[in-house]
């Protein structure tokens, strides 16, 4: 059985939550051209309370020299209706900071989101220097409760870590497999900090 990480509220809270199941598949025509080349983005996903108290936040691998960088990572987090979800694009500078290309932001309490899986969807970015900035796939949909992970492994966060240079992913058919980015190979099964496959 595959571990889910959970992020988000706390499992141990009184507030009514839900599991929503995040994609961030790929970016499209991000940045442009500057003094060093093509951009290097990352992707920041935050999810913060109504106030915007920061609840959590995920930084999502670089992608070197690419304006469509492709991420597909599989996110899941416990959440309120009164959450906002929150996705920065950032472009690693090596002598400054890093520079906002734009971001796309999601109140939880307005979205409609489904309750099953669909494709992901194009949002263009605001917010950056630059007015044609490019835009972000994105999937979400909320877990039926008798899909949710179960008690024993919806919270692993430390103790059940990948070695260093692993990640999990999630195919288009929902299959989970992970990427030794050290080795370059994928594995269907789970690698443990003892064997590092």
């Amino acid at each position: 059985m595959v571990a889910t990480v959970i992020h988000g509220i706390d499992r141990s809270t009184t507030e009514s939550t839900e599991l929503l199941r995040v994609r961030v598949a790929k970016g499209e025509r991000l940045g442009k051209r500057d003094l060093f080349g093509v951009v290097s983005p990352y992707c920041v996903v935050r999810l913060e309370r109504p106030d915007g108290e920061q609840i959590d936040e995920i930084t999502l691998e670089k992608k070197k020299k690419t304006r469509d960088p492709v991420w597909n990572s599989i996110l899941t987090f416990r959440v309120t209706r009164q959450c906002c979800l929150k996705f920065f694009i950032f472009d690693e500078n090596k002598i400054r900071k890093d520079a906002l290309l734009g971001s796309v932001e999601f109140d939880l309490s307005t979205e409609n989101i489904p309750n099953e899986t669909r494709p992901p969807c194009v949002y263009p970015l605001k917010g950056g220097r630059h007015r044609n900035i490019g835009s972000l796939w994105i999937g979400m949909h909320y877990l039926p409760s008798d899909q949710s992970p179960s008690e024993s492994t919806s919270d692993l966060q430390v103790n059940n870590s990948m070695p260093e240079g692993w990640e999990e992913r999630e195919d288009g058919n929902g299959r989970t497999f992970y990427v030794n980015h050290i080795q370059r190979t994928t594995h269907w099964d789970r690698p443990s900090q003892m064997n590092g496959v």
